[in-house]
């Protein structure tokens, strides 16, 4: 750059007459800048190291102008030396005001990520090299996105006070696509098996959407990986990729690229041994949940899985950087290959310090609290693992929390960092139900599952319909309350109904509860609480077409009960779970004062299977209830009803014992007047539903269902008259109803979650069920 810049000023000149007539140095008397604008004169001598007073000779001044070159500051130095004045005349870089993409953008991805890939930035003194460099960096990034026939071009637009704006103008051209993929020496494999085991694939029909059929360089070392992989868990140990030839056509958009490979034979294990340094691993441990096999083609994947487990078991008993080694004896003569496991020695671990990152509103302690593991304990993987899952199951966090371990201070002391993302903790959701009878209803909850970072968590619901329908819950969970792992959670609710249209009914209740959660093992708790209900409910009307027996609904009463279950959660994420499942049995033995008497039993299941590592899952969800009176009347509300997300497709109100006419016998009635469904005594509902991801970066999964259900079951009577009036006015059917839909599931930038769908009742009675055939959700958290 510096011999450049001197061929264009006259200092070859100046110093030919220089050293003609003066063979000797001559002091500086004076030093004069001109030409600068920016900087000071005095900044400008700070880079040179001639000064007042020195004798300076060819070699100073040529060191003087290098040194100003070499700041990046000057576009053009000259230096002139007349009359004991050293002369620096300078021409200033300008400063770059704006830098801007312009044109075809999708070729560097997008402006924003390509301007920070060049060192060129906005305010930096602008220079000829540090462009060139930015040209040949976007260049770079255009061939990652396949552009290999694209151009870069600036323009430079000056402006005052020695300021430009830069503009790079983008022609990205034809994208290069893979046009074909080949493997010379494959016999063993199709050349189709082959290409389904790496990323990068043929620009065909059947590929049109697949991003890796634009050529990218940086993809063949993992696909080569690949094809390693691929045939090293086909047993063929001598596999290898000679070379690879890439090969652009003449017209710059389409790429040939050929592995040239040697496949080898397949061998088969013929022994397999396990080896120990560390003596609380013994090689009877080692083999108790040995799960690789001799008299077998070799596996590198299950190898591979045998190491993991040997690890695990390690880290398990507090030692963790342990040295697994998976050591293959080949005997290429017969084909066949003998593998020894051995752990390495090592010694104990401690925990010295446990780091937590992401937790913006989380405090710490929220978080140490569900960790089996605490500064100081020996090391130990598993309950390492547990605990993350203790704090995932909190809620509060997006599922992929990450651990990793870090060297402590010393050799046997260990740092753990947690790295998480904390999920918006507020929430918004409503419900609308829309069912083909007529009529509106839904609903509406705001919650927060972490006040103030403390894990409490609250929850205010409100339902309501256009037949004056109006209910309300709340509750609150305390986290660790009194005692560690001891959650209370306390509610309440209220409802009011003055439906006319709906069910002829008044109805002002209130009701509450608490309810503590005592851990008992790994996944498994227990439930122990108390309710108390005030119920005040009565016809708007007399009838006398209703029942003795149950038509007049007069019930004003309290109920007071004790509530004692359990709960098993082995569900991956308690939110979203992909795998595993939960089981909550609960009994409610009401008779502890107040009026009702009986024992309510309930249960929920549901698990999750998941295909594989796709985001494809089948849910089971099971459910039942059974109330004992006791040869006691059990009041209607408490009950079972059927809630219609239990049978999507079906609405709940009417499904089960209805009420009829006492002087008819009994028929199926419309739900409004006579006819009002009354509640049973038992219920089911079963349903199976897959769910698959449709377009992963919009969050959107679809998902089609069945379910199955029906409520059944008559009270005794309220009243002993001597006749058949129960029977004659009521229905108390075994009618198992079924249903079947589809629907999508998605979040939504200013809306949050959307779930929406479709249900056709399979099977239902057209007399008095209530078909709705749409279901919509939504919420957002905040």
């Amino acid at each position: 750059m510096f011999l450049k810049h001197v061929k264009n000023t006259a200092l070859a000149t100046v110093f030919g007459a220089l050293i003609c007539a003066a063979p000797y140095a001559k002091e500086v008397k004076k030093i004069t800048v001109k030409g600068n604008v920016r900087l000071e004169a005095e900044v400008v001598k700070s880079y040179i190291t001639s000064f007042v007073g020195k004798d300076i000779d060819e070699d100073d001044i040529s060191d003087d102008l290098r040194n100003l070159y070499e700041t990046g500051r000057f576009e053009n130095v000259e230096i002139d030396f007349v009359n004991d004045n050293l002369i620096i005349k300078v021409q200033e870089n300008p400063y770059v005001n704006t830098i801007k993409i312009v044109g075809d953008e999708k070729a560097v991805g997008t402006a924003e990520v390509a301007l920070k890939e060049i060192q060129l930035k906005e305010r930096d003194i602008f220079s000829k090299e540090k462009l060139n460099e930015a040209i040949r960096t976007l260049r770079a990034i255009m061939r990652v996105t396949g552009y290999y026939q694209g151009k870069v071009s600036p323009k430079i637009e000056r402006l005052k006070d020695n300021r430009i704006n830069l503009f790079f103008v983008v022609d990205a051209g034809a994208q290069s696509r893979i046009r074909e993929i080949k493997f010379m020496g494959a016999n063993v494999f199709s050349e189709s098996e082959l290409k389904d085991h790496i990323d990068s694939k043929e620009d065909t029909v059947l590929n049109f959407m697949a991003p890796t059929k634009i050529y990218d360089p940086q993809r063949r070392i993992p696909d080569l990986e690949k094809l390693r992989r691929f045939y090293f868990k086909k047993g063929y140990l001598d596999f290898e990729v000679e070379r690879t030839v890439t090969e652009l056509s003449t017209n710059r958009r389409d790429f040939y690229i050929t592995h040239y490979i040697t496949e080898g034979e397949r061998y088969k294990v013929t022994d397999v041994t396990y080896t120990s340094d560390i003596k609380e691993l013994p090689r009877k441990k080692l083999l108790k949940d040995a799960n690789f096999e001799k008299d077998e083609w070799y596996d590198e994947s299950e190898a591979e899985a045998e190491t993991n487990r040997l690890n695990e078991l390690a880290m398990e008993k507090g030692f963790a950087f342990v040295d697994v080694q998976k050591k293959l004896v080949k005997d290429e003569k017969n084909h066949t290959v003998a593998v020894n496991f051995h752990v390495g020695k090592a010694d104990k671990v401690y925990i010295e310090k446990i780091i937590i990152e992401g937790n913006y509103l989380t405090r710490d302690h929220v978080i140490l609290r569900e960790m089996l593991l605490h500064e100081g304990d020996v090391y130990n993987k598993k309950l390492l693992k547990d605990s993350i899952r203790n704090i995932r199951m909190l809620g509060f966090f997006e599922p992929s929390i990450s651990e990793k371990e870090l060297k402590g201070s010393a050799k046997d002391k260990v740092k753990i960092l947690i790295s998480l993302k904390e999920k918006p903790a507020a929430s918004f959701s409503m419900n609308l139900s829309v069912p083909s009878s007529g009529g509106i209803g839904g609903g509406i909850t705001l919650g927060h599952n972490n006040i103030a970072g403390t894990g409490v968590q609250g929850m205010v619901g409100f339902e309501g319909a256009f037949q004056k329908h109006v209910k309300v819950n709340t509750s609150v969970t305390l986290p660790h309350f009194i005692f560690p792992k001891v959650d209370f959670t306390v509610g309440g609710g209220y409802q009011y109904v003055n439906s006319k249209e709906q069910s002829d009914t008044y109805a002002n209740n209130w009701d509450g509860s608490g309810i503590f959660s005592i851990p008992l093992m790994k996944d498994l708790s227990a439930n122990i609480g108390y309710s108390f209900s005030k119920v005040d409910q009565h016809p708007l009307k007399s009838n006398e077409s209703h029942s003795k027996n149950f038509a007049d609904r007069n019930e004003n009463y309290i109920s007071s009960s004790v509530i004692f279950g359990f709960r098993l959660d082995k569900r991956d994420n308690p939110i979203t779970p992909l795998s595993g499942g939960i089981i909550v049995a609960n009994s409610e033995f009401a008779g502890l004062g107040g009026d009702s008497k009986f024992i309510k039993f309930t249960l929920n299941s549901e698990y999750n299977f998941r295909f594989g590592k796709t985001e494809m899952v089948l849910t089971m969800r099971g459910r039942g209830g059974y109330i004992y009176d006791f040869d006691k009347y059990i009041y209607m509300n408490d009950r079972f009803n059927m809630p219609a997300k239990y049978l999507r497709g079906i609405g709940g109100e009417g499904i089960g014992p209805r009420e009829g006419e006492s002087n008819k016998k009994p028929t199926f009635m419309p739900a409004s007047g006579n006819g009002t469904s009354i509640g049973g005594t038992r219920y089911f509902a079963g349903s199976a539903e897959f769910s698959f991801s449709m377009f992963e970066k919009l969050g959107m999964r679809g998902f089609a269902f069945t379910d199955v259900g029906n409520l059944w079951g008559l009270p005794k009577p309220k009243t002993s008259e001597p006749n058949d009036a129960q029977d004659e006015a009521v229905w108390g059917e075994s009618y198992v109803r079924w249903t079947a839909g589809a629907g999508l599931k998605m979040e939504l930038p200013f809306v949050g979650h959307l779930n929406a769908g479709l249900a056709y009742p399979i099977r239902y009675n057209e007399k008095y069920d209530k078909p709705g055939y749409f279901f919509f959700s939504m919420g957002a958290s905040f």
